[in-house]
């Protein structure tokens, strides 16, 4: 079964959006993720950092690393 929470991103190019994001085995997401973003001519990874957990659920920073989706 994959099971998300409510990712809060604060910060990058997506500060303020609220996203799904999976839960790994210990029932928390991952501590860094990359969520997809289009904007500038393209996709982009952008990477934020698990901050805290809230009653409304967790928050991630932006880490200011991104890259763009066809560069991979």
């Amino acid at each position: 079964m994959n099971r998300s929470v409510q990712a809060h991103l604060h910060g990058g190019p997506l500060d303020g959006t609220v996203c799904p994001a999976p839960v790994e085995a210990d029932g928390r997401p991952a501590e860094r993720i990359e969520f997809d973003h289009r904007g500038d001519g393209g996709i982009w990874y952008v990477e934020y950092r698990r901050t805290r957990d809230t009653d409304q659920g967790w928050h991630f920073e932006a880490t200011g690393n991104q890259e763009r989706a066809d560069e991979e």
